[in-house]
């Protein structure tokens, strides 16, 4: 064998040991079905609520999967932004997401409700329906156009399932 044919076979075999292993990481790093159970949404009840009127985000959560999941309030969460960014939270949402403001009391919790379960798509509950005041969580009392979505932990999967996002407004007060 002569020296440019040694030479040759070197390089051809580290450039298919090179193209191996990058053929190797890219299949590896192929995206893997997701394993959710849930799938998610959330509407507004109206999309135009008078200031100091309640305006309710109603979330639901679909089973999709063939087992029953079960939900816990620590399972979901809720996100309103105004023209300036996030809305304004309550105490109650600083407490829930563990960001209190210095002079902030805590507030006593009250009795937990307690996990609920969703049966399997096609079964007498296969859907969970959590109503949200959103003014218990933010305060919504300047007038203007909100955008919200939620967020549920899939317990199948452990990722956040987000929702589309809604728009709502926050009209003056009727005088």
């Amino acid at each position: 064998m002569t020296a440019k044919f040694k030479i040759g076979l070197r390089i051809a075999f580290i450039l298919t040991v090179l193209f191996s292993s990058i053929v190797a990481h890219g299949q590896a790093a192929q995206p893997t079905p997701n394993n959710d159970a849930l799938a998610v949404s959330l509407k507004m009840q109206t999309e135009q609520i008078q200031v100091g009127q309640m305006p309710w985000a109603i979330l639901t959560v679909y089973n999709i999967s063939d087992q029953p999941v079960t939900i816990r309030d620590t399972m979901y969460r809720v996100y309103v932004y105004g023209k300036d960014g996030g809305a304004p939270t309550t105490l109650v949402q600083r407490q829930f997401t563990d960001r209190p403001r210095l002079s902030d009391v805590p507030l006593m919790h009250g009795p937990d409700v307690g996990p609920s379960t969703v049966w399997p798509a096609g079964g007498a509950g296969d859907s969970y329906v959590h109503k949200f005041d959103l003014t218990y969580l933010y305060d919504l009392s300047a007038p203007g156009r909100y955008t919200a979505y939620a967020e549920v932990l899939d317990p199948s999967s452990h990722r956040w399932l987000r929702t589309k996002t809604v728009i709502f407004e926050m009209t003056p007060p009727a005088q």
